[in-house]
């Protein structure tokens, strides 16, 4: 049976029924959260929903249950992990003089394949999503930003970029021993600098500090360089280093970095970047690391510590979300699954107070799976948040159809992964998700 209710908008996106509120919910296409109320009734709670059915003038949101959303299913499975983010917003209530940092992992949907930019990445859009509803006076948008030294994904170029152009792998290297999200630029002789430009008014470089290591020289706006002594815990220890230039003017900016070449080693891992909200808002730390699995972040790396305190500057997260499971279908079984992603959840909360919130992102079916059922994969993230004590599961499986339904396919880039309106709608369900837990 197909239900239509007419709604005067051209276009809406992830129309779904909100398990919380149970009132018919979606975004307009330029990503604005819309509630339609309890259009559909207590007899509906259980519908799916499909997609929208565009035009000029007057359209209408089509209710389909051939396509499986089932907003009743997932607030019962969701149900026994409320009350897990309590943490996460008593540091929302000191949002106005205290930064909210929370720390995204995961594969490339969280680094932002098929984004736009590199500010049109999930992780990214989510800081502006949750300002939304939680605002803070003189601060309409969140302009903390922050990205790995990645080499950037389709449809954008990384943050940090290397000169000269072609560099050689002699001269510079990405590398994935350090750095969380497991991403660092290996410089190597003095040819190389990273050139990073902002709008704002200071700025972070976060690296690894350890003894044996060249130092890194850093210059401001074309302004005489300064020698930050990597070998020394000054700046913090090990990945939690970083160099914060502050108190810049508002506006346009240029920060260059480069080995002064007495060693062959100089390991930066990211930047961000702030424009009056240092000390405030919502910071979300991009560790996202393409076609990576849960066992190559638990792997040992540079220290054997696998993903342990690799939190940049020294961070202390106030919530950790961790998407991955789409890169194990293709050879990992949900079993082995399993193991890997509690052995990184073990990393992850090493020194961490027990009851940080981890929300597990179960993402949306992708077109093809090899190993296993993408449902299996699922299962496993609620089995995992039923045996720890401040685990969640975010399903966008139960959310959002599955890669190749015509009705969603804006959300989608491809075979695998969200477009930029997918990214802007993520951003947003997890923005609810967090709202509502």
């Amino acid at each position: 049976m197909v239900r239509k209710y007419a709604i005067t908008e051209d276009e809406f996106q992830s129309i779904h029924i909100d398990p919380v509120d149970g009132h018919l919910k979606g975004f307009r296409d330029n990503g604005d959260p819309v509630d339609f109320g309890n259009a559909m009734g207590p007899a509906a709670t259980d519908a799916t929903v499909a997609g929208f059915l565009g035009g000029s003038g007057p359209s209408a949101v089509q209710l389909n249950t051939s396509m499986v959303i089932n907003s009743a299913s997932v607030a019962l499975r969701e149900a026994p992990f409320r009350g897990r983010l309590a943490p996460f917003h008593e540091a929302v209530a000191n949002r106005a003089t205290t930064p909210v940092s929370i720390m995204a992992v995961g594969d490339s949907q969280t680094e932002g394949y098929g984004a736009s930019s590199p500010a049109g990445p999930w992780v990214r859009l989510l800081a502006d999503a949750l300002l939304a509803k939680y605002p803070i006076a003189g601060l309409p948008t969140q302009p903390f930003y922050h990205q790995p030294m990645n080499t950037g994904q389709p449809s954008y170029t990384p943050r940090v970029v290397v000169t000269p152009a072609g560099v050689s792998a002699t001269d510079y290297a990405i590398d994935t021993t350090w750095g969380y999200g497991r991403f660092s630029g290996r410089f190597r002789t003095t040819v190389p600098t990273g050139v990073f430009t902002f709008t704002g008014t200071g700025a972070d470089i976060y690296f690894v500090q350890f003894a044996g290591i060249s130092k890194m020289l850093v210059s401001v706006d074309g302004g005489a360089a300064v020698t930050v002594d990597t070998t020394s815990t000054t700046y913090g220890i090990r990945e939690k280093a970083a160099y914060k230039i502050r108190g810049l003017t508002s506006g346009a900016h240029t920060v260059t970095f480069k080995s002064d070449g007495t060693t062959t080693s100089l390991f930066p891992t990211g930047v961000a970047s702030y424009d009056g909200d240092e000390s405030k808002g919502f910071h979300v730390f991009n560790g996202g690391h393409s076609g990576w699995k849960a066992g190559d972040f638990a792997s040992p790396g540079g220290d054997s510590l696998g993903m342990a305190n690799r939190w940049p500057g020294g961070r202390v997260p106030n919530l950790i979300t961790l998407g991955l499971g789409h890169n194990e279908t293709i050879a990992t079984t949900p079993a082995t699954f399993k193991t890997n992603m509690n052995t990184l959840i073990d990393q992850l909360m090493t020194g961490l107070d027990p009851a940080t919130p981890i929300v597990l992102v179960g993402w949306f079916e992708k077109l093809t799976t090899a190993t296993a059922t993408w449902p299996q994969y699922i299962t496993v993230l609620y089995e995992i948040a039923a045996a720890r004590s401040n685990v969640l599961v975010c399903d966008f499986s139960a959310r959002w159809p599955k890669i190749g339904t015509t009705a969603f396919a804006t959300a989608y880039y491809d075979s695998t992964h969200m477009s930029p309106t997918g990214h802007r709608l993520a951003a947003q369900v997890l923005a609810d998700f967090l709202a509502s837990y």
